[in-house]
């Protein structure tokens, strides 16, 4: 059970990363994992990657998607491909990680994963064509 600061955390998680989600189109998980950690409302990295996967499962930004489907943001064939294939490997790769890694590895590559993140996109601000897209 949740002391009172901790849902606190979890209001602020939330709203946090629902901006940014909604702001620059991602999940929010490369803040709900962290804050999870650092508030103490997860215990152990996959306590959080559970917690997150949960959290984004229903409202995965529906008022996002419907704002940016009427601006004819969407591109659908794509997404509906990308939506059963992610699926598929996100329960296939849950499975194992469960069962075979450790906490300790799982921050390694969550660690990489954010840094490589990060390289690419220094790379595609300093290095921004405003034509290539259009």
């Amino acid at each position: 059970m949740l002391t009172f600061i901790q849902y606190i955390y979890a209001i602020i998680i939330g709203i946090v990363s629902g901006t940014v989600g909604g702001s620059i189109g991602t999940s929010g998980s490369n803040i709900i994992i962290p804050g999870l950690l650092m508030s103490g409302i997860a215990t152990t990295y996959k306590m959080a990657a559970g917690t997150t996967l949960l959290t984004i499962l229903a409202p995965l930004s529906i008022g996002a998607v419907y704002t940016y489907y009427k601006a004819g943001d969407i591109q659908f064939d794509s997404a509906i491909v990308i939506m059963i294939t992610y699926t598929i490997a996100a329960t296939l790769s849950a499975m194992y990680v469960v069962k075979y890694v450790s906490d300790k590895t799982l921050i390694l590559a969550y660690a990489i994963y954010v840094l490589l993140l990060s390289v690419y996109f220094f790379y595609k601000y300093f290095n921004y064509k405003k034509e290539a897209f259009r």
